[in-house]
């Protein structure tokens, strides 16, 4: 549920921007080029900016809509500078899609620089109508639909390393769950009806060392996290299972005008799993719970090339594997995605690109409103 939080957090911002109200007057062009751009927007508006958003998940129906009051502060220290801070980002959301799903909640992530601390907190209400699949054996593959109420909590606190550009963190989300098969009966039979509500809460410790040029759309730089987390009756837990999780991003630029990005993530959990908390395969493309493991890894590369300072076209193509529990590395189901888009420099001085991707994967479709880079977190 954790992706919710950034990708709704900052999505369609700027087509928008002139419905701030500011204090000072504000231009949208770029001083730089005459071009449309918001960063002064960004900078001056005083409050929180009601901005429309479309939410395009295949797994939700592909469509949805809904409202996103957003803030994000003035950087106090611009892309470039070695001591780059990232600015705080606070949103409040609603949305409601064409499968029915709905969900609403608040956000905020920001940094302590005098304290060299990073935080997150999360606070909302899910309900989503999702679909799960399973290998019977003598059947094949077969989908259960169930809804899913959470209202998860989440807040996350990290400190950097001293002599370090890396920070060393805590992480604790706990919700309620609640499941409701949408199928008249369990045939063969998927859970047991007493695991229908139970509570959900993870401790997580992580390392994160996060080198990017900036934390929007980079050009330059890595990022790299580690991350176990546990599940146990003293976190609060229904369910006794840990996680592993590491992901690896880098972005380099080949020409001054053609960048690269390369992504490498893997995922394994261990003990009392329940479905639906195993690692999913999250490419463009495919749906979300399409493809679950006990363990899960994949690679996706997107070359973007800049045709000017602000118009860009891009393409993307990776590849994912999923196993399952004592299933050897031989049997692994892997799947693909590949796709374009094009994105445009909204916000020069934070580095910031939206614009819409298309994507297909083994017998799906899809398409993405992208604010930032796709696989931030």
């Amino acid at each position: 549920m954790k992706k919710i939080t950034y990708k709704l957090a900052v999505i369609i911002i700027l087509f928008v921007g002139f419905l701030a109200k500011a204090q000072t007057k504000i231009s949208y062009k770029d001083t730089l080029d005459g071009k449309f751009d918001a960063s002064t927007m960004i900078d001056n508006a005083k409050g929180f900016i009601p901005v429309p958003i479309l939410v395009t998940e295949a797994a939700l129906g592909g469509i949805g809509v809904g409202l996103l009051p957003l803030y994000i502060s003035p950087q106090k220290k611009p892309i470039g500078d070695e001591d780059y801070i990232a600015p705080t980002i606070t949103s409040g959301f609603f949305a409601y899609t064409a499968n029915k799903s709905w969900f609403t909640g608040i956000y905020r992530r920001g940094t302590l620089d005098k304290l060299q601390m990073k935080y997150k907190l999360f606070a909302g209400y899910i309900d989503l109508n999702l679909n799960y699949y399973k290998e019977i054996e003598n059947v094949g593959e077969v989908k259960y639909s169930f809804n899913n109420v959470v209202v998860p909590v989440l807040v996350s606190l990290s400190k950097r390393i001293p002599n370090q550009k890396s920070y060393f963190g805590f992480e604790y989300m706990r919700y309620p769950l609640t499941l409701t098969p949408n199928f008249e009966r369990q045939d063969p039979p998927i859970i047991p009806e007493n695991e229908f509500k139970k509570h959900i809460a993870a401790f997580t410790t992580f390392i994160d060392w996060d080198q990017r040029n900036t934390v929007f759309t980079p050009d330059n730089g890595y990022r790299l996290n580690f991350n176990y987390s546990v599940n146990d009756n003293w976190t609060g837990s229904d369910y006794d299972f840990q996680r592993l999780e590491g992901f690896f991003h880098y972005f380099t630029p080949i020409k001054s005008n053609w960048i690269s990005g390369f992504r490498l993530e893997g995922q394994s959990v261990f003990g009392d799993v329940p479905f639906h908390q195993l690692p999913t395969v999250k490419l463009r493309g495919i749906p979300a719970y399409r493809y679950q493991g006990t363990t899960i890894g994949l690679f996706e590369t997107e070359q973007r090339y800049d045709l000017n300072l602000r118009w860009s076209v891009l393409g993307f193509a990776g590849t994912a594997m999923t196993l399952q529990k004592n299933q050897n590395f031989s049997d692994a189901k892997w799947v693909y995605n590949a796709g374009t888009g094009f994105r445009y420099l909204i916000a020069r001085t934070y580095g910031l690109r939206m614009g819409l991707d298309l994507a297909v994967g083994p017998g799906s479709f899809g398409y993405y409103i992208v604010v930032g880079q796709k696989w931030s977190r």
